[in-house]
């Protein structure tokens, strides 16, 4: 780590690396991956205040220019450096909101090394891991009880 931190590889780098073990480890295809980027983007189409709207593809994905080998500028992520927020109220206040309320049961969140040359498995974020931890604690609900919403769909997968 010494010399990781202060010279060591771009951070697309890492994750290049990365999703070159994870591809040998499961077998995932580059073309998997891509599919994330085209979701996203089918999502962004949504949002009139995203940065990009327009519908790509996996072929979009897989020939735009190499960033690290295998990641294309397409699977990168946009940086924005923007910001994010919950805002939370009692029961009682939301109900004289206009809309549905959404209750919220819990939350995790955590962090884990300083650089990812630190992690034991490269195909594992221990941030990610670690933090559905309290999840399996004994009484606590179960995913199989717990109505959730993945917020990456594409119209293949409706």
């Amino acid at each position: 780590m010494q010399f990781d931190a202060p010279y060591g590889h771009a951070l697309i780098a890492k994750y290049a690396m990365a999703t070159r073990r994870h591809m040998y480890e499961y077998g995932t295809k580059i073309e998997q991956l891509a599919e994330i980027a085209v979701s996203a983007r089918y999502n962004a189409g949504l949002n009139p205040d995203a940065y990009y709207r327009d519908p790509i593809t996996i072929d979009d994905v897989q020939s735009s220019a190499m960033i690290a080998d295998p990641l294309t500028k397409l699977h990168c992520c946009i940086r924005s450096d923007g910001g994010g927020a919950i805002v939370l109220t009692s029961e009682e206040r939301a109900r004289d909101l206009p809309g549905t309320p959404v209750y919220v049961l819990g939350s995790g969140e955590t962090g884990s090394h300083t650089t990812m040359s630190e992690w034991d498995d490269f195909t594992l974020s221990p941030p990610c891991t670690r933090a559905g931890w309290p999840s399996s604690a004994p009484g606590s609900r179960r995913p199989t009880s717990t109505s959730a919403r993945s917020t990456t769909r594409s119209p293949r997968w409706s």
